[in-house]
């Protein structure tokens, strides 16, 4: 597993990533990503977060993920 600096330094991170950076699972990753509060993008089957979206995250959109 990487390190969050890691994470932090890459342009873009997957959902397992982004999950560990912000401290949430991985589905509630791809609940925030389907209600439009993280924005995403596909490379083949892949799915990519851009990281700096990550980092203006807010709190209670975590929070309102956690919910669902």
């Amino acid at each position: 597993m990487k390190s969050t600096d890691t994470i932090r330094a890459q342009v873009t991170c997957t959902p397992r990533e982004a999950a560990q950076l912000v401290g949430v699972g991985r589905t509630t990753i791809y609940e925030l990503i389907r209600e439009g509060k993280i924005a995403a993008h596909k490379r083949g089957a892949r799915t990519l977060i851009t990281v700096a979206n990550l980092i203006t995250l807010d709190a209670a959109d975590i929070a309102d993920g956690r919910k669902s």
